[in-house]
Order: structure tokens, then C-alpha cells, then sequence
């Protein structure tokens, strides 16, 4: 069955159930994300922040400056809101399910407002972290205390996909 065809029929409950268990909605950054523009890898930078990494880093920051760094503390951005939104995000399942089953909408339809709006949910609280804060030295490099804003280029590669 098709997830972006509009199902109408009460009997076909059974393949609704069935499309919604089959498709799951991921969010974060695709693997083929694209590196800062010098070469820093943007998924090995989200790692170090979402997990924290005690390995040393050198980058080009966006002043053109060779940074390095001795480690990053961890600032979570994925694991925190889904652990935060988890409730809102189940609210929002159950609506699109509801809307499915009322013939309103698609099964794909429900699942992308769920993944917009973790991609949303995620791209605030990369904006909103403050805490760790960045050392003296990257703040003066940056010239903003913000510790997971410098380019955009992170909060700007969060996405979501859905997945059969």
C-alpha cells in the first residue's frame, strides 16, 4: 500500500495499522552531511556536543583562526528533546492516527508533522543550550557565547526523514 494514497474504507484498518508500524521518522543530520567548509566533519561535531568527547580538535574557526580545542563537554541536543518532547511528540502520533483512520490525511502526511515538528523541537534547543559554556578562547574566537551556534550550518542540517 501506498503511504501517500488517502484511505477512506473502515476495512482497510489493517493496512493503515500496517503502514503506520512500517514507517518510522528519524531525526538529526543525514549521513551524507555537509562538512564546514574546512573539512570538519558536521556529524563528528554533533557527536563530540551530543555525547561530549574528551579527544582534542583543531579546526579553522569562521574568522579564519586555527582553533584547538582539548575536548567538549557534553551538550545535548537529539537525546534532551526527545527525552523533553516525548509526550508532545506521542500526542501528536495519536491526532495523525486518528486523522488516518478518518480518511483526512495520509499516513505519510501524519508522519512528516511529527517529523517537522521534531526537527523544530531540536533546532530551538540547539539554539536555546547555554550550558556548558564555551572556554574563554572559543568565545573570543567566535565573538559569541553560544556553544552550538557559530555558521548555522549545524542547526541549519537538522532534518528529518521517514523510513519504511
Amino acid at each position: 500500500m501506498a503511504t501517500n494514497t488517502v484511505i477512506r474504507k473502515k476495512s482497510n484498518t489493517a493496512a493503515i495499522v500496517q503502514a503506520l508500524r512500517t514507517t518510522s521518522v528519524y531525526i538529526g543530520l543525514p549521513q551524507d552531511s555537509d562538512a564546514y567548509p574546512d573539512g570538519t566533519s558536521l556529524i563528528e561535531v554533533a557527536t563530540d556536543h551530543e555525547f561530549g568527547s574528551e579527544q582534542a580538535r583543531s579546526y579553522t574557526s569562521t574568522r579564519g583562526n586555527k582553533v584547538s580545542v582539548s575536548g567538549v563537554p557534553e551538550r545535548s541536543f537529539l537525546r534532551s528533546t526527545a527525552k523533553e518532547k516525548r509526550s508532545e511528540w506521542s500526542e501528536l502520533v495519536t491526532k495523525g492516527v486518528k486523522s488516518v483512520l478518518k480518511g483526512k490525511i495520509t499516513v505519510k502526511d501524519a508522519m512528516n508533522k511529527v517529523g517537522l515538528r521534531a526537527e523544530s523541537d531540536v533546532k530551538k534547543k540547539i539554539v536555546a543550550i547555554s550550558d556548558p559554556p564555551n572556554s574563554p578562547q572559543v568565545i573570543a574566537d567566535k565573538g559569541s557565547s553560544n556553544p552550538l551556534i557559530d555558521t548555522g550550518h549545524l542547526v541549519n542540517s537538522i532534518t528529518h526523514v521517514l523510513r519504511k
